[in-house]
């Protein structure tokens, strides 16, 4: 079973966050810095998709999976 994370409005701005955000809201990374060296490293993918860019904004409109290195998840959705 998946783990999941919910974002808050103030931090998606219109239902997009980048992805240093995503990975420290949900718990993925410790720091922005941590989250930006993974992502660089392309350890991140959010629905099977591996983002690359630090600064590419996701769109959380619905649940996505996000996978953070091999063995680590999270199914993230919007507060409502």
């Amino acid at each position: 079973d998946i783990p999941e994370a919910t974002i808050s409005r103030s931090v998606a701005q219109q239902g997009t966050i980048d992805g240093v955000a995503l990975l420290t809201a949900t718990g993925l990374a410790t720091s922005r810095g941590d989250a930006r060296r993974l992502i660089t490293q392309g350890a991140l993918l959010v629905d099977r998709e591996r983002i690359t860019d630090p600064l590419a904004r996701i769109a959380i409109t619905k649940p996505i999976i996000v996978q953070c290195g091999k063995r680590r998840f999270r199914r993230v959705k919007l507060e409502s």
